[in-house]
């Protein structure tokens, strides 16, 4: 191993050697931005869909230490990443990792919160990264009948999606009388194309539907306020 196998937050490393998917922006933005919704709140049970190395179920196990989480992920090389970096964590007794699919598992409890950086692209199958990104075996539909059938009323659920799929993600979502209560689009920097939405959904309408947008980085290639805001409790 070398240090490129390895990306270190303030309370915990995470080693990305073994499966096709690495850290990325996306998730570490996915995870923060669903701690600052739900703040206080600390949710019982969670669900990770498609755990990759860890990284959500580890950030929401630090923001809330008397949460419950399991982590799924059917993918081998995955798996190792993730279990080695629960285990290596001080979070290990909070999180249950489980080797399965969603369509193959069956929880004995219902859920509070569901967060997902889920497959897209469907149209890229040639790498193992693309395979892995997508929907062959994960559709954005499972998701929410999954959480209509295993979540609390009230539950919420997290999820980041490209931009151009928005209808994609949004039909799955109404089509399970899900609806959106917060939605931060962003971009790399003020030249950038507006290219990923975080979502956050309930199953009670809201009203008072939020919506806002976030610049990543300044024309000086340093990190907007906003940014360091929201990750400020996990990047070092």
């Amino acid at each position: 191993m070398n240090d490129s196998d390895f990306f270190r937050f303030k309370n915990f490393t995470i080693r990305h050697q073994s499966g096709p998917m690495k850290i990325s922006t996306d998730s570490v933005l996915l995870g923060a931005w669903t701690v600052s919704k739900l703040k206080n709140k600390s949710p019982r049970r969670i669900l990770d869909i498609g755990s990759g190395t860890g990284i959500l179920s580890l950030m929401l196990s630090q923001a809330f230490p008397k949460t419950q989480l399991v982590a799924l992920e059917p993918d081998k090389k995955a798996l190792e990443d993730a279990r080695y970096n629960i285990e290596n964590s001080s979070f290990s007794s909070q999180i249950h990792l489980i080797s399965k699919r969603l369509q193959d598992y069956i929880p004995t409890h219902k859920y509070d919160v569901i967060i997902t950086n889920p497959p897209y692209f469907p149209w890229e199958m040639e790498t193992e990264r693309r395979m892995a990104r997508s929907d062959q075996f994960l559709h954005v539909k499972d998701i929410f009948s999954f959480a209509r059938e295993y979540g609390i009323s009230g539950i919420k659920i997290f999820i980041v999606f490209p931009v151009e799929q928005a209808y994609y993600m949004l039909d799955a979502a109404y089509s399970n009388d899900f609806f959106p209560y917060w939605k931060t689009t962003f971009r790399h920097d003020e030249k950038s194309p507006w290219k990923r939405t975080l979502w956050g959904f309930s199953d009670t309408y809201n009203r008072d539907f939020e919506e806002n947008f976030l610049t990543l980085f300044n024309e000086k290639g340093e990190k907007t306020l906003a940014y360091k805001m929201l990750t400020e409790n996990y990047y070092l």
